[in-house]
């Protein structure tokens, strides 16, 4: 059976949560009351991640991204070992577009 959820690719990085939390600081909106606050995050996760899908389909070739489009839909963690076998650089280009977003995130505010 197919996997209906979109791939997560926030969960690279263990760290993202504290990541999204410091850039929420960073833009002054740490004191926002706690469900508001929660919703931001919730918000700022999905972008970034759709940020890093984005930025995942220019690292690969188009036959790379078509088996990972694949074992995305049925198997998140399948797809995930997958692209660290392709570009085992991955984790270095994930931390580059973090910076990205952030500096994107942060010149919004």
């Amino acid at each position: 059976m197919e996997n209906q959820n979109p791939l997560v690719l926030t969960g690279l990085l263990p760290e993202i949560q504290q990541f999204l939390e410091q850039l929420l600081k960073d833009g002054g909106l740490e004191k926002s009351d706690p469900v508001l606050k929660e919703m931001m995050t919730e918000d700022l996760s999905d972008r970034l991640n759709k940020f890093l899908l984005m930025t995942v389909a220019k690292e690969l070739s188009e036959q790379e991204l078509d088996i990972f489009a694949r074992l995305a839909g049925l198997d998140q963690a399948q797809a995930l070992a997958y692209l660290q076998d392709v570009r085992p650089e991955m984790p270095k280009i994930i931390l580059k577009s973090l910076d990205e977003f952030r500096n994107m995130f942060l010149q919004e505010r």
